[in-house]
């Protein structure tokens, strides 16, 4: 790697690491209980993702404009009800859910214990996988997902005082960012199939597709909308009304408008890492992200940490590193041994591919290759599951 390329991914990190932190110290100041107390989460996160919508519309209608126009132009019907309506929506539903439980826990506990019992995240993210048939569960996996686990309850069991309610809300930000993975890894299988269907050999043949180049973007264009109409549903059934909101107070909006600019820049840049890095070097930056966000944390709102609570973050990290090389060298050991096979029965190397590369988790604590993006949210979290 040349210097240029240390320099490039220098500034990634530290806009990804700037980026998260404040985000996750933001989130954090207007859910909880002891500060702003704002008790409309899912609007909020409705807010934030129409701002990601927005800076999505203007990066693709001015960066790729060429690259989404050619794809857009041979979209159809049958199109929006296999792939969209297929995999879109249920993603969408997943990905709501899991950010504004996420939001919503913070009002309930502090940020090192979010992070502490979002270390479970890869488990739901294998389980999920396994449910949707991009995943076999092997000995080896279910002693890396027992680590973690173990190191996750030794996290938990050390806290000095936390809310039952937070922890099964994080718990179930968790399973949904699971879901929400192996959903989000489907619909980028059948874009990128449907692409290469779509366009090689065609007028549009030097042209490539939009999940390619556009990776988060053109995700958080797709998937957006959907996700906004979920949370101003569900903002309206469970939710008491912000008067503030209804009425158009420009300083909370503006607020609101911020977190939503900080959570695309956020997954930008990670992207950016992802793309010009390998997973193990994205892990490494995801796990010491955590400790950056934990300290931070510590030093802004006063969080502790028993000496539990500090050995169950580090076997449950541990867990996590073990998980990731595990991933690398599976892939790793598919691309060869495919090499060597017949390379005629293109189906079978395709689901290869998926079995191999798309249920790979891409963020705060993983990575994913290029062409695929970080997970859609606004919690600091970054692709978790990573895969909130």
């Amino acid at each position: 790697m040349d210097k240029s390329a240390y320099l490039r991914n220098a500034v990634f990190i530290t806009v990804w690491y700037t980026s998260s932190t404040v985000l996750s110290l933001y989130n954090k100041q207007l859910f909880g209980k002891e500060y702003l107390d704002f008790k409309a989460p899912a609007a909020a996160t409705c807010v934030h993702c129409i701002t990601q919508f927005a800076c999505a519309w203007l990066a693709i209608h001015v960066v790729l404009r060429k690259q989404f126009e050619a794809f857009r132009a041979s979209f159809s019907f049958r199109d929006w009800r296999s792939g969209y309506l297929r995999y879109a929506l249920p993603t969408a539903a997943a990905a709501a859910a899991d950010v504004a439980l996420s939001n919503t826990s913070l009002g309930y506990i502090s940020i090192t214990t979010y992070v502490l019992v979002k270390n479970s995240a890869p488990i739901f993210v294998l389980l999920s996988s396994w449910l949707l048939g991009l995943e076999r569960i092997t000995p080896k996996l279910l002693v890396i997902m027992a680590t973690i686990l173990s190191g996750v309850y030794m996290a938990v069991t050390g806290e000095i005082s936390y809310s039952l309610s937070g922890m099964l809300m994080v718990l179930g930000a968790a399973a949904c960012g699971g879901m929400r993975w192996a959903l989000t890894s489907c619909f980028l299988t059948w874009h990128a199939n449907r692409s290469a269907a779509t366009l090689p050999g065609g007028p549009q043949a030097d042209t490539p597709a939009p999940s390619v180049i556009g990776g988060p973007i053109v995700t958080l264009y797709t998937l957006t909308p959907f996700m906004s109409v979920f949370l101003a549903i569900a903002s309206a059934i469970i939710e008491p009304q912000d008067p503030r909101i209804l009425e158009g107070d420009w300083a909370l909006m503006s607020v609101l408008f911020a977190g939503g600019f900080l959570a695309f820049i956020m997954l930008t840049s990670e992207f950016g890492l992802i793309h010009n890095s390998s997973v193990l070097a994205l892990s490494v930056a995801g796990l010491a992200k955590e400790i950056v966000l934990i300290s931070s944390s510590m030093l802004v709102f006063g969080d502790t940490l028993t000496p539990r609570n500090v050995l169950g973050l580090l076997v449950s990290m541990a867990g996590i590193w073990w998980y990731n090389s595990y991933r690398q060298t599976s892939r790793s050991y598919r691309r060869v041994h495919d090499a060597e096979e017949d390379s005629d029965n293109d189906d079978l190397l395709a689901d290869v591919a998926v079995q191999g590369e798309s249920s790979s988790i891409a963020s705060t604590r993983g990575a994913g290759r290029p062409g695929q993006s970080p997970v859609v949210g606004t919690n600091g979290e970054g692709g978790k599951p990573r895969m909130e």
